[in-house]
């Protein structure tokens, strides 16, 4: 199968209205309410700033066409934005979602103009990012440039169990434009968890403390693998059910906190695994990390496809890098080659079309030309 060159791509824009939630609006109304007497302020409240959505700052965010999300601090994204700045919060799964992504950003050219730096500790939750903020965490926590220049100009290296400084230097001083995070595996599927007082909760003081250090930043949220079928925590006992209750937390997520911007690399796993190239392994040595080779690849494509190709126009289509000295034997590892890339390379743009469903990848072309984000130019493919 042939690999097609690199296309060149531009964004085709969405009607949606955007600015900042204002909260003297609800003060105003509950004073207005009390005056005229309403019997259900709730519902007055409701149907009044619906009425003002076009004149004031509320961010309205399509979840389903009768589901709409005001997204409180939570300012726009500008991916196009000279010397972009990211930090990519996150555990073991950062790591199998960025392996390949500076070799997929060399192959296209894209090395300079943005920094992308990681925040690594292992199995961690959003706790214990709370808690290395508060030095008082109980593992080491690594601060690394992934890809990119070193224009946020923090320290990287790595800092002891209970020594929050590095995280906390990286936070505060990044002047960071998009900060990324995500739940760890264990508790990826328990969203009403993700905010209660135990270790897999905290996500609205890990939130908290991102606002405070960087209030232009837009939060961004990983939409994580699952498990494989038969892996002995896998609770659902299927990988295709737990990547829906997976993303089921993330459309939760998106509800309540507003933050819609998401990489959906799980979900261009589990294209990736509904095609002929998926064997019992699904892409997976261990049973929880992606396998390196095509599994670690098809996240990485994903990565590309939500935060690069808006910047560059460049779809992750065409990419050129490739491997073919990987060891086939180990279990769920296979090469990236010409015939593969393709396939996971579609897999990843058909999870940004639809984050929450699996797509086939043989019916590609026919997703795309219905598609809001894409369209067809000639024999072009014209994305983001």
């Amino acid at each position: 199968m042939g690999i097609p060159e690199p296309r060149k791509a531009e964004r085709v824009t969405g009607m949606r209205s955007h600015a900042f939630f204002c909260f003297d609006i609800l003060i105003i109304l509950q004073e207005v309410g009390r005056v005229i007497n309403i019997f259900n302020m709730k519902k007055f409240l409701i149907l009044y700033l619906l009425t003002l959505l076009p004149f004031v700052g509320l961010r309205a965010t399509s979840i389903t066409d009768s589901v709409y999300v005001y997204d409180a601090g939570n300012p726009i994204h500008n991916l196009k934005k000279d010397n972009l700045r990211i930090l990519d919060i996150g555990n073991s799964y950062t790591v199998d979602a960025t392996n390949y992504l500076p070799k997929i950003c060399k192959a296209a050219g894209v090395v300079t103009g943005y920094s992308l730096y990681t925040a690594v500790r292992g199995s961690s939750t959003f706790k214990s990012w709370v808690d290395c903020y508060n030095d008082i965490d109980k593992a080491k926590n690594t601060i690394s440039l992934c890809v990119g220049d070193t224009i946020a100009e923090v320290a990287t290296g790595t800092a002891e169990a209970g020594d929050g400084s590095l995280f906390r230097n990286a936070l505060t001083n990044g002047k960071w434009d998009l900060i990324l995070i995500h739940q760890v595996s264990t508790y990826a599927t328990n969203y009403d968890a993700w905010s209660a007082k135990r270790d897999a909760g905290y996500l609205k003081e890990l939130i908290q403390i991102i606002r405070e250090a960087n209030p232009q930043a837009t939060i961004g949220f990983y939409l994580i693998h699952s498990y494989r079928s038969d892996y002995k925590n896998n609770t659902e006992k299927s990988s295709l059910e737990r990547w829906r209750n997976i993303a089921t937390a993330v459309k939760e997520l998106r509800l309540n906190y507003g933050i819609d911007f998401v990489i959906p690399y799980g979900t261009a796993v589990q294209n990736l695994r509904a095609t002929s190239l998926c064997d019992t392994n699904e892409f997976s040595t261990d049973g929880t990390h992606l396998a390196t080779g095509l599994g670690d690849y098809v996240a990485a494509c994903c990565y590309w496809e939500t935060v690069f190709a808006p910047r560059t126009g460049i779809s992750i289509l065409g990419n050129t890098y490739r491997t073919s000295y990987l060891d086939e034997t180990v279990a769920g590892v296979k090469n990236i080659t010409d015939e593969t890339a393709l396939v996971a390379q579609k897999a990843a743009v058909l999870s940004t079309i639809n984050k929450y469903q699996v797509l086939d990848v043989d019916s590609f072309d026919h997703y795309l030309s219905r598609s809001a984000e894409y369209v067809y130019q000639g024999n072009n493919l014209i994305g983001y």
